[in-house]
């Protein structure tokens, strides 16, 4: 008797997996939605990110826009699609609950006994859907959990043959091995990665507040934002923590990827499913900010990084590029806080050997900042006290200090107390940093601290750098009379090599000016110029050209000091930093171009001086204030005037002796009480020009009036002409009694 096959029996559909997810509150994204469906030409669109970026609310927000007209048919891939036929026949019944007339011959032709004939199953899919002539997108979501290399065949073979009617779209974590470039190169394919999918600060804005209603001011809205990196999952996770705790605010300072929703999240869907190798790899090169292949096989102590870190990128393991050529890498925060965790709970012990690793394969390749954080890291500490103290001279002033207090902040307290080169760079940092209050304790320390090697900061030793530190500080904050004395100690002792006798030369000649020294002031500050110019030492130079251009504008040298202000804010413009020792080349162009008679863009300069002096030390502030008030004063601002004066009284009231800071400010005060605005009248019957006051100014000095007309860029002869008129207005004949006069009126 003839044996006959018997049909096989039809795949029971879950229907779940063919239908759109439930309609959820989403945050409105069209910045993304709308671009999926501009293309005409694009045949597959693949958004491509790990786990919790919402992936699929962003493929089903696309399906639900009011814009979109084609019908999705929807398959919800699961780990138990990753068969040929159960994966196709899943397909085709997503597309049949658009239009019943495709699969109808497909279907059945999947269902024949035997292995399917996935080639002619795709052709007469083709076929089908070309027949039916509806626009329709076919959406395949999680497609990462597909590994069979035949449906991965089949689908590129449905691309390659895609009639106009469907378009694919595709989620998935990680790139699939799809040839993805032939698409890309063709203008098929439209992507989405992860860093299009984080949220904006407004998105995590509406997504924390409107959606989940928890009322965050912005500014925990930010912190969480960029504690998360705009991962929207990693948003949800942590308003989940937040809801109902007491102290909201610091909780959300210190939300990590510890907490314990994170943890949950990311060592089930992340972590827990990796290889062993990879999350070997994972958690031991977790101690690292940055990772490249060198670095990672001298902490995993293997010859494979390079090949690890390639798959952990294709696989989107939250590690994210820091360059184009693939060599610097990271791991998203939250996800390396979760590795940091883990090998913390499980393998601890490990911890100092791979921050030793990583810190001597970064000295050796120049990267000391890393190398010390890791030292410390270690548990070195004599050995970060050497490094520290080695190098921290090279980091302060260019932008690092904050590094170097951070390496402080890392030490045990008895490791810092017990080095006195240690304590110097705190106080030295300190000062960089304005705060002002710390120095006098780390001078302290220092004093009772021993040196237990030598030192390479360029000071020699400890006392001429305690005798720095206290000249630095007196300028400072106002003590002008031990900022002096201490500069004269540090300059006597200091080798013309050392890089910080031209700042301790500044600082003399600052304080000693300051102290109404200018003869004592003028030549330290040219012997600091001297030395600045030999050695070509950059921003100290700068700024000991500045503050020669401020002398030299106090005595009306009006070219040389804008030459010197110039030549200082060259180099400004020529560096990243925006140091607040500028604001003296600023203060010297705003009072040169106040004595010129251009007042509008001396107030200009005036203002960038104050906002530049405003970080830095407050006696330098206390000395631009009455200048930008005299400028304020001309142009007929007096409350701004007063309030500037105001301001430079409440510092000076602190400073234990601020030399002739007061006096200056109660010159500028009695010329605006008894004088009226230069734009509005002059202090006799008929008032003076802007120009004429210039001129009477420069009167006062030893300068010929060719010499002023020079220092102007004008003629002689003009000259003449507003001097004779500056005698008629204050009812002189020379130019003797035009000085004295004015001083009698405060015009000077």
């Amino acid at each position: 008797m003839a044996m006959r096959a018997e049909a096989p029996a039809p795949l029971r559909v879950i229907r779940t997996k063919v239908l759109p997810p439930v309609h959820r509150n989403l945050v409105p994204r069209p910045g993304l939605t709308e671009p999926l469906g501009a293309s005409e030409t694009s045949k597959v669109t693949l958004i491509c990110a790990p786990a919790g970026f919402g992936k699929s609310s962003l493929l089903a927000a696309w399906a639900e826009a009011s814009w979109e007209e084609r019908p999705f048919a929807w398959f919800a891939i699961d780990g138990a699609d990753n068969d040929p036929k159960r994966f196709w026949a899943y397909a085709i019944e997503s597309l049949r609950g658009v239009d019943a007339a495709i699969g109808v011959r497909s279907a059945e032709m999947l269902r024949a006994p035997g292995p399917p004939l996935l080639d002619l199953v795709i052709l007469e899919l083709i076929n089908e859907i070309a027949a039916a002539d509806r626009r329709t997108v076919l959406a395949l979501d999680d497609y990462h959990v597909i590994t069979d290399p035949e449906i991965h065949q089949s689908v590129t073979l449905l691309v390659e043959h895609l009639p106009a009617e469907l378009h694919l779209a595709v989620t998935a974590r990680s790139e699939p091995p799809l040839p993805l470039a032939r698409w890309r190169g063709r203008g098929e394919l439209i992507e989405l990665d992860a860093a299009r999918l984080r949220f904006s600060p407004e998105e995590a804005e509406a997504f924390l507040n409107d959606l989940l209603g928890l009322g965050l001011d912005r500014a925990e809205v930010a912190t969480l934002q960029e504690r998360t990196e705009g991962w929207p999952a990693g948003l949800y996770l942590a308003a989940l923590s937040v809801r109902g705790r007491a102290n909201r605010q610091g909780f959300i300072t210190q939300f990590a990827g510890t907490d314990r929703y994170v943890v949950d999240y990311l060592g089930e869907e992340v972590l827990r499913g990796q290889p062993e190798d990879v999350r070997a790899f994972m958690l031991r090169t977790s101690v690292l900010e940055r990772l490249c292949a060198p670095l990672c096989d001298a902490v995993t102590g293997t010859a494979m990084s390079a090949r690890m870190l390639r798959e952990i990128e294709r696989s989107n393991l939250f590690l994210i590029p820091l360059d184009t050529k693939r060599e610097w890498y990271r791991y998203h925060h939250l996800f390396r806080d979760l590795l940091a965790h883990e090998v913390q709970a499980h393998d601890a012990s490990l911890l100092p050997e791979l921050h030793r690793r990583a810190a001597q394969w970064l000295l050796d390749a120049g990267f000391t900042s890393d190398g010390i954080h890791h030292t410390i890291a270690a548990g070195d500490v004599d050995h970060a006290c050497e490094l520290i103290a080695a190098h921290w001279a090279a980091f302060l002033g260019v932008g690092d200090d904050r590094t170097i207090a951070a390496w402080l902040d890392s030490l045990p307290a008895d490791a810092v107390m017990g080095d006195a080169r240690v304590c110097v760079a705190g106080a030295m940092t300190a000062l960089s940093l304005n705060r002002l209050d710390e120095v006098g304790e780390w001078v302290r320390k220092a004093e009772r601290a021993s040196q237990p090697g030598p030192s390479a900061d360029g000071f020699g030793s400890v006392t001429p750098a305690i005798a720095f530190v206290r000249a630095s500080h007196g300028l400072a904050t106002g003590d002008l009379v031990v900022g002096r004395s201490a500069a004269q100690q540090a300059v006597a002792l200091l080798p013309e090599t050392s890089p910080w006798r031209q700042l301790a030369l500044c600082t003399l000649g600052l304080a000693a000016y300051l102290l109404g020294r200018d003869s004592e002031g003028a030549d330290a500050l040219e012997e600091a110029r001297r030395i600045g110019r030999i050695a070509g030492m950059g921003l100290n130079l700068d700024l000991v050209l500045g503050s020669l251009a401020v002398i030299r504008a106090d005595h009306g040298q009006l070219e040389e000091a804008r030459q010197l202000a110039g030549e200082a804010l060259a180099g400004a413009a020529g560096s990243a930093l925006e140091h607040w020792g500028y604001g003296h080349a600023h203060l010297a162009q705003a009072m040169v171009l106040e004595q010129l008679g251009h007042l509008a863009e001396a107030d200009a300069e005036a203002v960038r001086a104050l906002e530049l002096m405003r970080r830095g030390w407050p006696i330098f502030l206390a000395v631009g204030l009455p200048a930008q008030a005299s400028i304020k004063h001309g142009l007929g601002d007096r409350p701004a005037a007063r309030a500037l004066l105001g301001g430079a009284r409440r510092i000076v009231s602190g400073c234990p002796s601020p030399g002739i800071v007061p006096q200056l400010i109660d010159a500028t005060e009695r010329r605006i009480r008894t004088a009226p605005s230069r734009r509005a009248a002059g202090p006799v019957a008929e008032p003076l020009t802007g120009r004429e006051i210039t001129i009477l100014r420069m009167l006062a000095g030893d300068l010929s009036q060719r010499e002023i007309g020079q220092q102007l860029f004008v003629t002689v002869n003009t000259v003449k002409f507003h001097t004779r008129s500056v005698f008629r207005k204050l009812a002189v004949s020379t130019r003797a009694e035009a000085v004295a006069r004015a001083r009698e009126l405060d015009l000077l």
